[in-house]
């Protein structure tokens, strides 16, 4: 499965497969280098991952598109290893395939942050990485599945996370849903992902003030999983966008397919709008995520610090909706 990926970089582009190693190159990840390191060979980072976005939805998404793929790069041969919510995270999280971190499903005993924390996964991650090299980090966002509790894991300064998401987040608790603000527990009062973009510029405005020390910022969207939170201002966006039927949509013959995907009977008519109407809300459940783009954007350039930034937006995985059934 493609793993959509778009880089903005004001001093250049870099997989984020190879962040790791970009940054030790430039001799980013040695000890921290004190006062007198320059800033501008560490350059900050800027990390948002969506949740369930696929590629095709990325064509309905012109916004996106112009904020991120026309002022950098696209990378389109970049592929999910392992095309469920937990185990990609992971691998984002530590550079691993899956068979080597072992987090192999989103909940126990295959996976899941209970699985992730006890092997000792999160004591050897990005931001440990980074946070030793003299970054300020913080997280913000949706984490790995199953994650709840006042935890925070090593290698974040700052941490912004909702409890009992992971995914799973519910409409109905959407501004009532429990938030680990760096160990104190409060909650999220409004829609998630403006509350995640104002975090995010907060950091930034604070981080801008001490240049002696990059920063780091890793944002995980509720969105678009289902089901999709759309934001007021929004929802009367893609009224009349078709759902995709693409030659894999509801395949007459799956002969060829394993066995249980041949046990999924035909998609009927009420199942084409179900995914119609969802597909719709994930599309407009997107749109805010354009918004925190060019929020985040816009502070880098208040604070003077866009030229130095790598902004990374891209998915855990993609999403079927009838596609072999």
């Amino acid at each position: 499965m493609k793993r959509l990926l778009l880089v903005v970089a004001g001093l250049g582009t870099a997989m984020v497969s190879v962040l790791v190693v970009l940054l030790s190159t430039h001799g980013l990840l040695k000890e921290k280098q004190g006062a007198e390191a320059q800033t501008s060979s560490r350059p900050n980072i800027v990390f948002i991952m969506t949740d369930d976005l696929d590629e095709r939805s990325m064509e309905q998404l012109g916004g996106i598109q112009q904020v991120m793929g026309s002022n950098g790069t696209t990378f389109n041969n970049a592929y999910v290893t392992y095309s469920l919510c937990c185990p990609s995270w992971a691998s984002m999280l530590r550079g691993q395939y899956p068979h080597n971190h072992d987090i192999l499903y989103n909940t126990p005993p295959l996976g899941g942050h209970e699985k992730f924390r006890s092997l000792g996964r999160d004591k050897s991650t990005i931001a440990t990485w980074l946070n030793d090299a003299g970054y300020q980090t913080k997280y913000i966002g949706d984490y790995l599945k199953g994650y709840n509790g006042l935890y925070k894991p090593p290698g974040w300064d700052e941490w912004y996370v909702i409890m009992g998401g992971g995914g799973y987040f519910k409409l109905s608790d959407k501004t009532t849903a429990k938030i680990n603000d760096n160990g104190q527990e409060t909650t999220l009062g409004g829609y998630s992902t403006d509350v995640f973009a104002d975090k995010t510029s907060d950091f930034i405005r604070r981080s801008s003030a001490n240049p002696e020390e990059p920063f780091f910022v890793m944002i995980g969207t509720t969105v678009p999983h289902s089901p999709p939170e759309v934001a007021t201002r929004y929802q009367d966006r893609f009224a009349t966008t078709p759902l995709p039927t693409p030659p894999n949509y509801n395949e007459d013959n799956v002969s060829d397919k394993p066995a249980w995907v041949q046990q999924y009977p035909l998609r009927n008519q009420a199942s084409f709008d179900i995914f119609q109407q969802e597909y719709r809300n994930r599309l407009r459940s997107m749109l805010s995520v354009e918004d925190l783009l060019r929020q985040t954007i816009t502070t880098l350039q208040e604070t003077g610090e866009l030229n130095n930034t790598y902004i990374f937006f891209t998915s855990d995985n993609g999403f079927h909706m009838g596609h072999h059934r």
